[in-house]
């Protein structure tokens, strides 16, 4: 999928959302797996960006591909029990907002 913002153009993968392993986090997938083979696919240098759709909050995350590593990427959407904040990665800075 390719995004226009008026200025440049965005090359997309969009991708579904789950609760992570972690209460008030949530997680999706950076990388693709073929069914048959077991082999990874990673979007570096096919994509600019990640747009997550969480269905349970029912908002998009807008995440830089440059700012994914490993298989999965994960966002905090709630403070952590323990009220820890170094380490992790609140989930605000990257939610897209409405424009009407």
């Amino acid at each position: 999928m390719i995004a226009d913002d008026g200025e440049r153009l965005y090359r997309l993968q969009i991708k579904t959302a789950r609760d992570g392993r972690m209460a008030g986090t949530i997680q999706f997938n950076t990388a693709s797996i073929h069914p048959i083979s077991g082999r990874t696919t990673r979007y570096h240098g096919q994509i600019e960006t990640f747009v997550a759709y969480h269905p349970g909050t029912q908002d998009f995350f807008w995440v830089p591909v440059d700012e994914c590593q490993g298989d999965r990427f994960a966002l905090r959407i709630a403070p952590a029990k323990n009220n820890q904040v170094h380490g992790t990665r609140p989930a605000e800075p990257y939610r897209l907002r409405t424009v009407t």
